[in-house]
């Protein structure tokens, strides 16, 4: 019976102590990977603000405007890679819970190119929604982060003037939702390991943005994947389930 618990206890410790090392590593390569990308926005309000202080720059209303503009943009940037960095912890609890309700594919997009406005004047998005397009049960923030993490990495990694387009279909059990553009497209080394979290395939980005996209659609009970496309660019696929519509939509 003693030989049986010392057993149990040392099985324990062992998980105990892999357990550090993997919170370690884990540590290591958040504080590697999201270090660079907090610094420069930081830089950019920190430079910002004290620019603003200088007489000169003050008694300049243009001038004090763009260096406004530039606080506001580095803040947003700033906010989004909080966002998703909050949004990893709570998907990596193990304890998080949907807030599912119906809601219309159309308004979640229209939050998420709201959202998107100041960042994509040079990258034309295109949207095709199927119409009438069922009701989506989901959680409406999580989804929408999806959504907004898809189109940044199609304006973070393709050149001005690419044009990204969002289409839709569905049958009587899932939808397909593309997000597509005809940029530069990436090798299929890379798409295999597109969704692996911190991976990056430039010097761009926290490499977490398309891991917690691909948690959050298969929290979703659905299942997102990339492939070249015929544009010359790179579209994700997304499949969701299609729940029997509420009594509301068909009265």
């Amino acid at each position: 019976m003693s030989i049986a618990i010392s057993r149990i206890r040392m099985q324990e410790k062992e998980k105990e102590a892999d357990l550090a090392i993997q919170s370690e590593i884990l540590y290591n390569t958040l504080m590697n990977s999201v270090s660079h990308e907090l610094r420069t926005p930081l830089a950019a309000i920190a430079g910002s603000a004290g620019a603003i202080q200088d007489e000169n720059i003050r008694q300049n209303p243009d001038t004090l405007k763009e260096y406004a503009r530039q606080i506001e943009d580095a803040t947003e940037d700033l906010n989004y890679i909080v966002e998703n960095l909050l949004d990893m912890t709570r998907l990596e609890s193990g304890h998080f819970k949907l807030r599912n309700e119906w809601h219309d594919l159309s308004d979640l997009l229209g939050v998420t190119l709201s959202r998107l406005q100041k960042k994509s004047p040079m990258h034309p998005i295109i949207v095709e929604i199927a119409d009438p397009f069922p009701l989506l049960k989901i959680d409406f923030v999580l989804l929408e982060q999806a959504f907004y993490n898809l189109l940044m990495n199609a304006i973070v990694h393709t050149k001005q003037g690419t044009t990204i387009w969002i289409r839709s279909s569905y049958t009587k059990k899932t939808c397909t939702i593309l997000f597509e553009d005809n940029g530069g497209g990436i090798s299929e080394e890379h798409i295999s390991q597109i969704f692996n979290k911190f991976y990056k395939f430039n010097s761009q980005g926290t490499g977490l943005g398309l891991s917690i996209t691909q948690r959050i659609i298969n929290l979703h009970n659905g299942n997102i994947s990339a492939h070249l496309n015929s544009l010359g660019g790179l579209t994700f696929k997304i499949v969701l389930p299609v729940e029997k519509q509420p009594d509301s939509v068909h009265e």
